[in-house]
């Protein structure tokens, strides 16, 4: 195991499978660790964050490598969280709200809107159907907005 101070995570390796640990001690969460561990699910056996954690948690790694590959990447898994995980999105702004994240709520706005690549990674390059998701999640990011704020 490995300390990585620049990230505030430990890594490893098991046989082929990369390993990150962040610890509350050591790593800087835009959300507090009680919150983290609180908001749940179980998948598979595995107790997991829900996506709405999730979604924040990977929009705290692309801000601060939004301009590098690894930002490109982050995108792509903030795009294939939004596409294929049942998130509420209201539970999210909440969230956004409580912790004072509201450049978030704006910095996804504008990865739905302008995300092109991104979704070929994904396998989507019909651009109908490209521009149907991309609707798809402005309205419900929209929807839940007026609710929320």
């Amino acid at each position: 195991m490995k300390k990585n101070s620049i990230l505030k995570k430990y890594e490893t390796l098991y046989n082929d499978t990369s390993i990150v640990i962040y610890v509350p001690y050591y790593s800087n969460f835009a959300l507090s660790f009680d919150s983290i561990t609180k908001n749940t699910v179980k998948r598979q056996g595995i107790t997991i964050p829900k996506p709405e954690i999730i979604l924040i948690l990977k929009q705290q790694a692309e801000l601060e490598r939004k301009g590098s590959t690894k930002g490109q990447k982050d995108r792509v898994d903030i795009l294939n969280i939004l596409i294929k995980s049942d998130i509420n999105m209201k539970r999210y702004l909440l969230l956004v709200k409580e912790y004072n994240l509201k450049e978030y709520m704006k910095r996804l706005e504008t990865i739905i809107k302008t995300s092109k690549t991104e979704f070929e990674y994904l396998g989507i390059t019909n651009p109908r159907k490209i521009r149907l998701i991309k609707k798809k999640l402005m309205e419900i990011l929209t929807s839940a907005k007026t609710e929320v704020f």
